[in-house]
This record gives structure tokens, sequence and C-alpha cells, in this order.
């Protein structure tokens, strides 16, 4: 029980010796986290030496189960293991060596394999020739027996976190239970978010893009500047919460990038990457300049605003659609280039900027995106058999009542909303104890986080739309609910930063997933704007 565990972390922290009670036919593990690292660890049945006195966190996990792998097979060794709670094991004469659940997190040994040919970023599964060769330097060369005698092995453990006030917390896949949810944990949440965002940004107005908390350290990797524009709309939303004036000034340095990095061509405005300009970067620079206006009132962006929606403007087509890629060489669009998100992203920069400028020229084109995207799009045999990625339609459709009060517009928002909820993870699901409130199919590949975070944004917009409308539904509030639950979990904090490097740089990101720790910026952006827009749902 916790209550043991705790007073067998207090035993330690005494300097006494300590044993559990029932933990003599088990085997356990006693780990001393520190800065991140495994400052000390014990081994045994019992470990009933006494760990240091000082310092750091204690970690306690004990074996409840262990069983054989296939190993013959790559691919099949590799997804034999339930991130997060599996730890791996390697025997060869009469000596086993073992990786528990929380190495393998923070040894970046999760989301090693592309199970599906063809389709990189999908990633889950042990890295197992780097697990491999950990586990040999474990075992140490003088283990007897072959090579081809070796035994693979999982192990399943459970485990306990000490807290802040020396209590035990259980502890998996390296995230302890939430200790309230209501409205005012929502939104300490959210302003943790916002802060995290707040302290990436560097003094060019660039933001650290890509952070990895295990290491304490940047990861290299291509600037997004469609990323940038909706990190900055969200310091400007959090502002707008808040009043915080840090905020405010984190917003409009990043606002200052975005206009330094725009060009401007007969009135259009776009952001170039790589001789091109997309209209998702556009989208994304208009919507995080309304924003800053809306929230601020200051009027210095309007021209740059406007730019950017008579690019969009240009880059739609006759169906309502937009062309994605403009190419700056050949100063022409490249019609088979198709980018996902951008006709969506398109739409919603529309609406945000006819309401920011009171700009009604931009409302019949607005109409048009939306026709499509809820409509035209759809309008072929296949459509009825499907739904795409349109959270962004459903932003759009929001922000644009009550200018456009179509029916077809909250018709399609809901329904795109009802087929996430069928994707949802509940709680008597597999993995639903850990993943509750998530997007995902399985325990062995485990949910991101961003999804979780956008689609509960769409459900927002659609819950926003649906009360505008005069209209109630019990269901979408409740996943809503468990939406924001989720990442009100998933948000690295006091009780669950055992593994992180430097908690206080850490402190309010959202990794990718249970099995991958690398912050993006955007993972914080979308986590964080959903928390502060659905605190009002939590009570």
């Amino acid at each position: 029980s916790a209550d043991e565990v705790a007073r067998y972390f207090r035993a330690h922290r005494e300097g006494r010796a300590a044993t559990l009670d029932g933990a003599d036919s088990r085997r356990v593990w006693l780990t001393l986290y520190a800065s991140g690292e495994p400052a000390w660890r014990r081994e045994g049945r019992d470990a009933p030496q006494p760990a240091p006195a000082t310092g750091g966190r204690l970690k306690l996990d004990v074996e409840i189960a262990r069983g054989p792998v296939f190993a013959r097979l790559p691919l099949v060794l590799a997804m034999s293991f339930v991130p997060g709670l599996d730890g791996v094991g390697l025997a060869r004469g009469g000596r086993e060596a073992i990786l528990l659940p929380d190495d393998l997190l923070r040894l970046d040994l999760l989301g090693g394999t592309a199970p599906l040919p063809g389709v990189g970023e999908l990633r889950a599964g042990l890295d197992v020739p780097r697990v491999h060769a950990r586990l040999r330097a474990k075992l140490g060369r003088d283990a007897g027996g072959r090579a081809d005698e070796e035994v693979w092995f999982r192990v399943r453990t459970r485990g306990f976190i000490e807290g802040r006030d020396g209590e035990a917390l259980p502890v998996r896949r390296g995230l302890t239970e939430l200790r309230r949810f209501d409205r005012a944990a929502v939104l300490g949440a959210a302003r943790r978010a916002a802060d995290y965002v707040r302290r990436q940004l560097q003094g060019d107005g660039r933001f650290r893009y890509l952070y990895h908390p295990y290491r304490d350290r940047e990861i290299d990797g291509a600037y997004s500047l469609p990323r940038h524009a909706g990190s900055t709309w969200f310091l400007a939303d959090a502002y707008r919460a808040t009043g915080d004036a840090a905020l405010r000034d984190a917003a409009e340095r990043a606002a200052n990038f975005l206009a330094g990095a725009a060009r401007r061509e007969g009135g259009r405005a776009f952001l170039a990457e790589r001789r091109r300009a997309s209209a998702g970067s556009a989208a994304l620079a208009a919507v995080a300049l309304s924003e800053y206006r809306e929230a601020t009132g200051d009027r210095r962006y309007d021209d740059l605003a406007r730019g950017f929606g008579r690019f969009l403007v240009d880059l739609q087509k006759p169906n309502g659609d937009f062309w994605h890629v403009y190419d700056l060489r050949k100063r022409r669009v490249r019609p088979r280039k198709k980018l996902l998100y951008s006709s969506g992203e398109a739409a919603y920069a529309l609406a945000r900027l006819g309401r920011a400028l009171g700009d009604e020229s931009l409302t019949r084109p607005l109409e048009r995106a939306l026709d499509w995207l809820t409509v035209g799009e759809y309008a072929y045999l296949g459509g009825q058999f499907f739904i795409g990625e349109d959270h962004w339609t459903c932003y759009a459709a929001a922000a644009a009542w009550p200018r456009l009060r179509k029916d077809a517009y909250a018709r399609f928002c809901g329904a795109f909303v009802a087929w996430n909820r069928r994707q949802q993870i509940r709680e008597d699901d597999p993995g639903g104890e850990d993943f509750a409130g998530g997007y995902g199919v399985t325990p062995f590949l485990p949910p991101h986080n961003t999804p979780a975070a956008s689609r509960t944004e769409a459900a927002l917009a659609c819950y926003a739309l649906l009360r505008a409308r005069g209209g109630e539904d019990a269901a979408l509030r409740e996943q809503i609910r468990a939406g924001l639950r989720y990442l009100l979990k998933n948000q690295i904090g006091p009780d669950n930063d055992y593994l992180v490097r430097d908690p206080l740089a850490a402190r309010g990101g959202f990794r990718e997933s249970a099995a991958r720790a690398q912050i993006r910026i955007d993972y914080v952006q979308h986590a964080g704007t959903a928390l502060l827009r659905g605190a009002e749902l939590v009570f």
C-alpha cells in the first residue's frame, strides 16, 4: 500500500534499514533520482540497505510479473513490451540484466521502431539494437553461455515515487495520479503552459523549438514559422485571460519576429520557407496577429494582417478550397502540393481577421471556404464513409458565428466530434487506467498528447457553436472534460518530474507521449489553449 511504502521511504531517509511486508518473494529496486538521473540504486529481493539520507527523490519498483518474449523476429520483439509498464530483461549463462520501465523512458529506448513500412512518423516499440547493447553491457563480458542462448523476457513492475511531503505516490508510465481536477487546477495548468512557452522565447524573438527534458537540451530541427505563429497566438490568448504583462511582452516580441520575417508583394503578405510560401503559414500568422490585436488593442500589425488575408483570398480556388503552396521563384501556385490542415487553417484565419479588423469583405470568401470544407470536400461516393483532420474547420465555423449561421456547419462539426468521441479512450478500455481521455487504438501505441489537445479544442469550438445556437450536449461536455483531465495529468509538474534534468525548465511542458519525452513548442501551445478555453466547463 502507499502508506506502507511511505513508511519504507521514511525509514531510508532516517538511515534505517527497511523491509516491505510480503516483498521477500519479489524482486525490488530502490532508486534515488537526483536531477533526473539514478544517483543510487539497490536491487534485490528486498533492498534493505539504507539509501542516502539527503537529496533527490526515492522511487520503489516492485516486480509483479515476468514472462519470456519471442525474439527471433525483430519487429515482434520490439512490439512485445507495453511502454512505461514493462521493463526488458536478457538472461545468459545464469545471469540476467534488466532495464526498468523508467530506464527505457529516460534513455529514449522507446518509440524506436517504425511498424508500418513507409510511415516513418509512426514510431513505437523498443529500439532493439540500443536496448540489446545496454543489456549486454550490464551482463558483462564474463557472462557465460553463447550469444545464441540469450533469452529475452519482460518484467512488469509496480512503482511509487516519493512525494513533496514524504508521501508515496503511485506512478505509472512516469506519471502520477491527479491530486485534483477542478476549474482552478485547469486554469493553473493553462498558466503553467503559457509560462513554459514564454520561457522558450529567445533574444532574437524565436522560440526554443524542440526541447528534451530528460537531457535538458535543445534538439536540432528545422524551425517552423507556422508553429511560431501558433505559439504567439497562445501567448496573446493567455495574456487576454490573465492580464499578465510578462505574457503581453512575450507575445509582442514573438509578433515582432513574425513581422520581420514577413515578405510583402502587391498588398499581399506571406512567410517564405525554402523559396515557397504556404497558406498555412500565412493563416496562422494572421490568426496570431488578430489575437494579439484583440487582446491588447495594439493596431500596429493591422496592415500586415490584411496582407496575409489578401494572400489567402488570392489562393482560394473557385470551389472554395485553397491552393496550399505558392512558388516564389516561378510566381505561381504548385497545384499538386497538398498540405495537411492548410485549408481549415485558412478558413479560420479569414474568420478571425474579419472579426478583428471588422472587414466584411472577408465574409464571402469565408463562406465559400466553409461550404467546401463541410460539404463540397465530401461530395462523392466515398465521402460518406470517413472524415478527415477537420478540427480547424470547426474552429472556423465557431469563429464565423453569428455572421454565418448555416446549419450545415454545425451538423458537420457535430459529426466530427462524435467521430472523435468513438476514438477517445475510456476508463474501461485497454490502457484506460493511464490514457482515459486521450485518443488512440491500443496500449502498445501510447496516444500522442497533441491530438488529445487539438481534438479537445475542436470539441470546445463545437460546444461553443452549439450553445450559441441554443443547444446542449451532455456527451460532448463529458468528452471535453475527459480530454482536459488527460491533459492535466500529462503536464510536467512537481509530482511527476523525477526523470527531468531541470524541473524548473521543463515545468508546464507536455511530452510527445508516454513513450517519447521530447517537447515541441506546439505540443504546449495546443494543450494550453485547450486548458485555457475549457476551464469554464470544469467546476
